[in-house]
């Protein structure tokens, strides 16, 4: 018995501890540039719709100086690589985009990140990025 109530503790904690690295952000206001963020990810990486929605907002998030990446990075591979899953009842589509991401405070470090959106009717519900440490 203790040594399954330790197993599932150290579980719990692992899960915790995976989850704080995830930050639900505000969404951003669009941009000027985020039909064209928009289209970039359509037409040149194929992107479906619902992950160009994402990837644009989530572009559209270092507009704001408070914010603390100045740049997100995405390839090929990172969109071809996307995971997309409809979510039942609501009609919601849930983006998984994996990708990379500068630090505005100092240095040209890129660290790898995970973004996380929500999409219903053409428009991001919730967006979040996490460090994939």
């Amino acid at each position: 018995m203790l040594k399954t109530t330790f197993k599932a503790s150290a579980i719990i904690a692992s899960l915790i501890s995976l989850s704080s690295f995830a930050h639900a952000e505000k969404l951003p206001k669009q941009s000027p540039d985020f039909k064209a963020n928009y289209n970039l990810a359509i037409n040149d990486s194929k992107a479906k719709p619902a992950t160009a929605l994402c990837s644009a907002t989530v572009h559209d998030l270092t507009k704001d100086k408070k914010y603390k990446y100045d740049r997100f990075g995405f390839t090929q591979a990172d969109y071809d690589a996307v995971t997309l899953n409809k979510t039942t009842g609501n009609g919601a589509t849930s983006v998984q985009l994996t990708g990379e991401a500068r630090l505005r405070s100092g240095g040209t470090a890129w660290e790898p990140i995970t973004v996380k959106c929500v999409v219903s009717k053409n428009k991001v519900q919730s967006i979040s990025v996490t460090v994939k440490k």
